[in-house]
Formats: structure tokens, C-alpha cells, sequence
């Protein structure tokens, strides 16, 4: 909607360009892998023997279907789900927290006394930037992944019809979540440089993750590192559960505008198995709540792209094939994107600046100057992410066995397909038709949850396309 209102010419460019863009690749595909992985670990196998290759990935198709059954067949329980797995997610941050200070403080939870040591080689003003990397590429990676981690940011602007009164406690809640989620990730980080030396994460561990790491050395035990691995497994199922929902719903609300082979059907919302169930058992009971509905056809729309990505990766080893899809989302989808949307902001503030600055209905702190930053960030990365990192790297040819410049290649290319797209839909297809497609979407607003005193909300949308012949060019006047 926001690229639509700024670049709003020509017709259905930015839909069609966007559209491609997201519905390739807007799952996560990547973190699926992951899951696969951590499962592997926690059942104590290696996950980089290629015997359990095939394995890792049976387990990231599952874990996707999974998801979009869940969705698919009770909506309100897969909230219920995502929001169970929010909680042991920020309980095992907390535990994290609490045990890496606990170890700094000189604690031993069974490896004997660390965080000492960690203390006064970590926090050194003398020694805690020895052997840091000299690669501007090495650093660029490392933004990457943590801005990959603060991604989920956005989901919640694409949920907005599931959230109970959203005018009054959206706002609140959004940025109360995010504050607390930077505190707890920096001290996440702060524990574990309490509780582990930096030579010890760098020469005896510089394949694991840093949870992996902690727990092993700390509680000096292979069945810790385990259990962590389940643990992680968890969170990770966690992120997969909330994006197949709210990415099958952008993907719906592209299928509303009519870019899409068979766009109404991937437009519609379907009632759910529980639903219907619900009112077979209870006939007589009545109510003016409209049945749960999910969106079905979007959701096997995100499962074919996601098992196509897991596929086309195949010839990877999984974490590998994790590192270039979660680079390829970040190159696309959070800063082309992001850049497109910032720059666009600071477009509409100078260009437009009286007509939109009305629109909003409030004056933003710092004027234009988050925009300006953030579209600043994001061509600095898409640009240095060409660059080559050292051999340490996790991005390095050395590691991936392909060259750093392939995956944002590869992003930039997506642009030109989804342009190629819009012109086979929007140039091509019209002049072979004669026809110019129209696109009616009406909204019906309803009272949420059937309350007398609940907010108005988008009940039901009714959507309608139709290709209509093109109007004849009136005569020029002599």
C-alpha cells in the first residue's frame, strides 16, 4: 500500500514489480533449514554429515506444512500457538540473561568458574578489538544478520484485522515490544560475553552459534548443547508459524489487485475445518461473530514457493543453502524495499509535502530525518554486499562455495523480472485482449466481533475483476 501511494504511475508497475518480488520470495524457506538443522542437533547427530542432508530438509517440508495446515485449518489456534511460543522464546532470553551474569558474578554451573575470565578479556578496553577483522565485507554481513533479526518488526502491520480494539492498544503494544525485545537481545549479547572468552568462541568453536556455545561451555556438557539445540529449534518454529500467516496474507492482498493467474481464487478467504466443525456440533447456537476464515488459497500459494526454494537449494548443505536464501530475503525484501519506501518518504515530504503532510494528520519528530538514515543504511548495504569478504567470513566463497556477488545479483534481477512481468501483464496482454482490466475492491465495515461497542474494522471485502473493452480514442478536433 505504501509503494502503491508513492509510486502510483504508471498503473500497476509498482504492484506488479513488488508483487513478483515478495511472492518468490517472501517466506521463510531459509529458517525452515535452520529448523531442520537444530532438530538434527538435538538429536545428537551431525547435521554437516551429508548421510542427514536429506533429512535436515524432510524436516524443513514438514515443519512448512505443518504451518499452513495449522493456519489453514484453525486460524484462532494458530495465534494461540504463536503466541505460546512467543512466550518460551522470551523465557529462554531471560534464562540466557540470567545465567551468563550468574557465571560472570562466579558462579559454576558445572564446567567450572568462566565468566572471569571472560570478564577480562572481553571487557578490556586493551584487548577486546585484538584481531578484529579489517574487511568492510565482514562487517556488512554481521549488520545483515542482526538486522535479520529485528525483521519481525514488520509483521504485526500485516495482522492488524486479528488484533482485538487495534486503535487503542496497536501503537502501545508495537513499540512496547520492540523496546523490550532490544533490551533483552543487548543483554543476550552482554551475557554472553560475561560468561565466555572471545578466544575460546573464536578458535574452539568457529562453526557453532553462540547459544550452542554457552550452554556447552558453561554446563560442560554435549547433552546442554542439545537441549539448547531444542530450544532453538522452538524459537525458530515460532517465526515459522507467524510468517506463514502474515506473508499468505500480503500475498493474499496482492491477489486482491489482480496481478495473479487466477487471482480471485488466491484473493478469497475460505471457512475453516473448525469453524464448520464448531457449527456442526452447535446448530442451535447463535451468533452475529462471522465464521473464522482463513486464507487457504494464499497459503498453498506461500507452501508451493517456500518447498520450491528448499528444493532449488538442494545441491547446498543446509546451512549454506540457509545463508544465501536469508541473504536473499534481506537483499530484497528489507533493503531494496526498505530503500524504495525511505526514499519514497522523503520524496512525498519535499514534492508533495503540503498535500501529504495533511493526509497524515500529525507532524513526525525530526522531520524527514529517520527516512534519510534508513534509505542511507540500505544503499550503503546493497551496494558493499558486492564486496568481498575475508576467508573467515560466513558469507566467503571459501564457506558457501559461491561468489559474494551472486546473491545481490540475483536480488537486482528480481527487479527486472517483476518489471518483465508488468509489461506482459499490463502492456502485452491489454493490446492482444483490446481490453484494459478493472479492478473493484469494496470494503464492508463491521463492528469487531459482533459487539455493540467494538471498533469498526474491514468485515468482509468484496473484490470483482472484469476485462473491459478499451474506450475508442475521440476524434481530434480540427
Amino acid at each position: 500500500m505504501y509503494l502503491e501511494y508513492i509510486y502510483n504511475q504508471p498503473k500497476f508497475q509498482t504492484t506488479c514489480i513488488y508483487g513478483f518480488v515478495f511472492i518468490t520470495l517472501g517466506n521463510l524457506a531459509g529458517n525452515a533449514l535452520a529448523f531442520g538443522i537444530y532438530v538434527i542437533r538435538a538429536a545428537g547427530l551431525q547435521d554437516n554429515h551429508s548421510a542427514h542432508h536429506h533429512a535436515v530438509r524432510a524436516v524443513a517440508v514438514a515443519a512448512l506444512t505443518v504451518s499452513c495446515l495449522l493456519h489453514g485449518s484453525w486460524r484462532k489456534g494458530g495465534i494461540m500457538v504463536n503466541n505460546t511460543l512467543a512466550f518460551i522464546k522470551v523465557t529462554i532470553l531471560l534464562a540466557i540473561v540470567g545465567i551468563g551474569f550468574a557465571s560472570a558474578a562466579g558462579a559454576s554451573l558445572g564446567a567450572g568458574p568462566t565468566g572471569k575470565a571472560a570478564r577480562e578479556q572481553n571487557m578490556s578496553v586493551h584487548n577486546s578489538f585484538d584481531d578484529a577483522h579489517r574487511n568492510i565485507g565482514d562487517y556488512v554481513g554481521s549488520i545483515l544478520l542482526a538486522a535479520y533479526s529485528f525483521d519481525g518488526f514488520q509483521q504485526p502491520f500485516n495482522m492488524l484485522a486479528e488484533v482485538a480494539e487495534p486503535r487503542k492498544k496497536f501503537a502501545k503494544t508495537t513499540v512496547g515490544t520492540m523496546l523490550l525485545l532490544t533490551i533483552l537481545y543487548i543483554l543476550v549479547n552482554v551475557a554472553f560475553f560475561c560468561a565466555i572468552p572471545q578466544q575460546v568462541i573464536v578458535n574452539d568453536y568457529p562453526d557453532l552459534d553462540m547459544a550452542t556455545i554457552f550452554f556447552q561451555e558453561l554446563f560442560g556438557s554435549k547433552i546442554a548443547a542439545r537441549v539448547i539445540s531444542g530450544m532453538i529449534a522452538v524459537s525458530i518454529l515460532g517465526n515459522l508459524v507467524v510468517m506463514t500467516l502474515t506473508a499468505s496474507r500480503v500475498k493474499q492482498e496482492i491477489a486482491k489487485e489482480g496481478i495473479l493467474p487466477f487471482s480471485l481464487f488466491f484473493a478469497n478467504d475460505t471457512v475453516t475445518p473448525y469453524a464448520r466443525l464448531r457449527a456442526w456440533l452447535s446448530p442451535q447456537k447463535k451468533t452475529d461473530e462471522l465464521p473464522e476464515r482463513s486464507p487457504a488459497a494464499a497459503l498453498s500459494l506461500h507452501l508451493a514457493l517456500s518447498l520450491i526454494l528448499v528444493g532449488a537449494t538442494s545441491s547446498r548443505e543446509p546451512i549454506v543453502a540457509y545463508t544465501i536464501l536469508v541473504e536473499l530475503y534481506e537483499y530484497t525484501l528489507v533493503l531494496m524495499v526498505g530503500l524504495a519506501v525511505a526514499a519514497g518518504i522523503v520524496f512525498l515530504r519535499w514534492h508533495r509535502r503540503q498535500e501529504w503532510m495533511e493526509s497524515l494528520g500529525f507532524h513526525t519528530w525530526g522531520g524527514p530525518t529517520a527516512a534519510i538514515i534508513y534509505a542511507t543504511i540500505c544503499a550503503f548495504l546493497m551496494v558493499t554486499l558486492f564486496l568481498t569478504p575475508s576467508d573467515r567470513s560466513y558469507r566467503s566463497s571459501r564457506v558457501t562455495k559461491v561468489q559474494p556477488y551472486v546473491v545481490p545479483t540475483i536480488g537486482l534481477c528480481t527487479l527486472l523480472m517483476g518489471y518483465a512481468y508488468y509489461l506482459v501483464f499490463a502492456k502485452l496482454i491489454p493490446r492482444l485482449k483490446k481490453k484494459n482490466l478493472v479492478v473493484e475492491r469494496d470494503p464492508i465495515i463491521v463492528r469487531q466481533g459482533g459487539k455493540p461497542d467494538g471498533e469498526w474494522v474491514v468485515g468482509v471485502e468484496v473484490v470483482e475483476f472484469w476485462w473491459a473493452a478499451k474506450e475508442p480514442a475521440l476524434a481530434k478536433e480540427a
